[in-house]
């Protein structure tokens, strides 16, 4: 027999295939959505929660700051840790 007419609709999200879905909101950037597996294991779609941190300035200066600890979250790449400006003289003149 041959048929006249197929209808197809589109596939559920509870048929999407998310065995290989590894990301939780962390790390997702605040105002983007992700395809995802809530905590029931069910697909969803996720809202980020990382913070964008953009270009992070941090500073030390060596003596009773020598360590900074860089925020949670997104960076740029363009940011930077350095030595205060006195230290970084001081050092120079050695």
């Amino acid at each position: 027999k041959v048929l006249s007419k197929v209808t197809v609709n589109a596939i559920p999200s509870n048929y999407l295939d998310t065995s290989g879905v590894t990301a939780t909101a962390d790390k997702v950037l605040t105002g983007s959505k992700v395809i995802g597996l809530d905590e029931d294991g069910a697909a969803a779609t996720i809202d980020g929660a990382m913070a964008n941190n953009g270009a992070v300035e941090l500073t030390m200066d060596g003596l009773s700051v020598t360590s900074v600890t860089v925020p949670a979250g997104y960076h740029s790449g363009a940011g930077t840790v350095s030595l205060t400006n006195d230290i970084e003289n001081a050092l120079a003149a050695i």
